[in-house]
């Protein structure tokens, strides 16, 4: 059986990582509130779902809108121009960019996966390496190697313990070049740097000094930048803000590529839309060819267009109470988990909760993370431990809490349940 596949295949399976056959126990026996209360509540798929039901009113509205006859056919693969043209709008003034962006260089997908796929086809040799600050998104690895065959180079960020608030995590460029180093003399190519800001897991947001620290650093190494800002515009710490590397100056300006998609800060992963924006002009010619790999639904443009241009939604009714929800599901954890012994870490964007379950292991190692994860899935809930993160050390976890309120409370009870079984078992012995 092994040899009925290709090398490419075989090498894809191999990487297959531990959580993979939990993902399916879950995904068979999802908790529903009322369909199916004795099932596994997932707080480990990112999705966000906190303004659920505006998202449904303001789509069904427009909907009833009369659809043109042009929608039947092929439209162009690098995506609708009329959308282009609200993208663009909606980025230059959302993401602060600091020029004009153009619509040539302005590409529409069916999500940033696929990007990040094509980027590292584009840009990298298989077996060549692109830099990636951890802990990161698991699934990074995959979009990188699984079809391009690219490898991450994994670049630890330092961070400085926080008594009473997990640790604080340093995007500090001496970290890319410590790393950088390490690796030539290892004989690796490094071909870019990926960075996801605001950041997956931690939730935290680089600094407008650090971006502009890593940008020279990229120029002085020959580099292309990768700045993933899906979560660009979920920040919801109110003192917080968000630079985007669209606002920045650009040493290099051709090598510095950004995305973003609509799964994250509106909540649609099920659309499956997303955006590059390049200015290097072969690579905006690669994507051109092979954008028909890749090409967004025309009737999901159509309404995506509608939603983004009525600013006056966005900017009284769906950022502002997104926002506000994430705000009050930070503080929801935070305390609650807090109260037993299990630090919160202090982020201030994304959908996530970065959390030290250490004090629950019976010796800090992966090992018995390990373990807490099982005894987490036994209790009915499902969190994404720090091994698959990439933490430097084990305990953490990353719980999504942008559910349904229903879904939420019914995992953060069980969550609670079960550490406190924990105490009363280890006080007995």
């Amino acid at each position: 059986m092994a040899q009925s596949l290709s090398r490419r295949a075989e090498e894809t399976l191999s990487t297959e990582m531990f959580l993979s056959p939990y993902f399916s126990l879950v995904r068979n026996n999802r908790f529903h509130p009322t369909h199916n209360r004795k099932g596994i509540v997932d707080l480990g798929l990112a999705e966000n779902k906190l303004c659920a039901r505006e998202l449904e009113k303001k789509l069904s509205s427009i909907a009833r809108e009369p659809e043109d006859q042009s929608l039947q056919f092929y439209d162009k693969s690098t995506g609708n121009t009329e959308l282009k043209k609200s993208v663009k709008k909606f980025l230059e003034t959302r993401f602060h960019a600091r020029e004009e962006l153009s619509l040539e260089n302005l590409f529409i997908t069916n999500g940033v996966t696929v990007i990040l796929e094509a980027l590292s086809f584009a840009l990298a040799e298989p077996e060549d390496y692109i830099m990636v600050p951890s802990p990161y998104y698991y699934r990074i690895n995959s979009d990188l190697f699984d079809r391009p065959r690219v490898h991450v180079l994994e670049v630890k960020l330092p961070y400085t313990p926080t008594k009473g608030s997990g640790c604080t995590y340093e995007h500090d460029v001496r970290a890319f070049e410590d790393a950088l180093i390490k690796a030539k003399i290892e004989g690796k190519k490094i071909r870019a740097l990926l960075l996801v800001n605001p950041h997956n897991p931690t939730g935290d947001v680089v600094t407008r000094q650090q971006l502009l620290d890593i940008l020279d650093f990229a120029q002085r190494n020959d580099l292309h930048i990768i700045a993933n800002e899906i979560y660009g515009l979920s920040v919801y710490e109110p003192d917080v803000e968000f630079t985007s590397i669209l606002s920045l100056e650009h040493p290099d300006p051709d090598k510095v590529h950004f995305t973003w998609g609509f799964s994250k800060d509106f909540g649609l992963s099920g659309y499956r839309c997303a955006v590059l924006y390049t200015r290097h002009q072969l690579l905006c010619k690669y994507v051109s060819l092979t954008a028909i790999y890749f090409r967004a639904n025309g009737l999901i443009q159509l309404r995506l267009k509608s939603m983004i241009e009525d600013e006056e939604w966005l900017d009284k009714t769906f950022f502002p109470t997104m926002k506000q929800r994430m705000l009050e599901r930070y503080h929801l954890y935070k305390e609650t988990l807090e109260k037993l012994d299990v630090q919160v870490h202090p982020s201030k964007a994304t959908i996530f909760i970065w959390a030290d379950f250490s004090k629950y292991l019976r010796k800090k190692s992966f090992d018995n993370e390990k373990k807490l994860f099982e005894s987490f899935l036994k209790a009915g809930v499902f969190l994404l431990p720090g091994e698959s993160c990439f933490s430097k050390d084990p305990g953490w976890f990353r719980i999504v809490a942008a559910l349904d309120d229903e879904v939420n409370n019914e995992g953060l009870e069980r969550l609670v349940q079960l550490l406190k079984s924990i105490k009363i078992s280890d006080s007995l012995q």
